[in-house]
């Protein structure tokens, strides 16, 4: 495995018509729907 082996989304963005939201955003929500990462980690 490449020591830098991430994969870019462009292609699917153009192809489909929309782009993945930002992975710590996705992350922060994830958390946020935990009843544990309610409680430690604000989520705006």
């Amino acid at each position: 495995r490449p020591q830098n082996s991430r994969l870019s989304s462009a292609k699917f963005a153009r192809v489909f018509g929309w782009q993945a939201p930002q992975w710590r955003a996705s992350v922060e929500v994830a958390i946020g729907h935990l009843p544990i990462g309610r409680a430690c980690i604000p989520v705006e």
